[in-house]
């Protein structure tokens, strides 16, 4: 019982990789303004599209702009909590751990996820920072658009 649980854990963690990277092309392709008739990008907002609009719907309205990068952080949580929470299923399934540790275990991986994803977040922010600190420095126009989305993220 305990090998089905872990084949279930590698799967979702190899299903999880894969959607992280799907909602990174999405992300990515978004910056070139693609055609909405080819196929892989309709394929890509069909994956991406249902998720981003469930996590917007609980995002303050100043960070709905953030919808995919809380998405992406999102799937990262659940790439690590997920597989956790099988593969303690299967321990206790096997009889390795008593059932009175299968809840610290399980708060230990939802611990473990979070943790990465403060992780990601901040060093989401410095590196928003050091972008704001360099544009500071040049000046660029305002007309950028990579600029406004800067300014945007910043100022709220």
């Amino acid at each position: 019982m305990s090998d089905l649980f872990n084949i279930l854990a590698k799967l979702a963690q190899w299903g999880l990789l894969i959607y992280y990277w799907i909602i990174i092309l999405a992300i990515l392709i978004t910056w070139v303004t693609p055609d909405p008739r080819n196929p892989v990008v309709q394929f890509l907002n069909t994956m991406t599209v249902p998720l981003f609009n469930w996590v917007r719907r609980f995002l303050p309205s100043s960070l709905v702009l953030l919808s995919a990068y809380c998405s992406l952080l999102l799937v990262l949580f659940l790439q690590i909590f997920v597989p956790g929470v099988l593969w303690t299923f299967g321990v206790f399934s096997e009889g390795s751990v008593p059932g009175s540790k299968v809840p610290t275990m399980v708060a230990g991986f939802f611990l473990h996820g979070a943790g990465y994803v403060m992780e990601s977040l901040l060093f989401f922010l410095i590196v928003l920072l050091l972008i704001w600190f360099f544009l500071t420095l040049i000046n660029p126009s305002v007309n950028n658009p990579l600029v406004r989305m800067i300014y945007m993220l910043w100022t709220r």
